[in-house]
């Protein structure tokens, strides 16, 4: 299991290039952050590239950082 979650890592690496903000392999599960703007090109190529053919997208998380805590958020949103 943990030798196909690298071989996936390192063939996401390949296909995305520099869309890969952080690919990180904890616990048996690869988790891929990529940026907002890529996203729709992301799922796509994950979706209709044989070499991957995702058929479920399980779990897709996102921040917006307008508010922060008890004081403003300084940084990108």
């Amino acid at each position: 299991m943990a030798a196909d979650l690298n071989l996936l890592a390192n063939a996401l690496r390949g296909a995305l290039g520099e869309q890969v903000v952080s690919l990180e392999n904890k616990l048996g599960e690869l988790s891929l952050v990529v940026q907002a703007k890529d996203m729709l090109t992301v799922l796509a190529r994950l979706r209709d590239d044989a070499a991957f053919h995702f058929e479920q997208l399980s779990d897709l998380c996102g921040m917006d950082y307008s508010g922060y805590g008890d004081s403003a958020w300084e940084g990108p949103r």
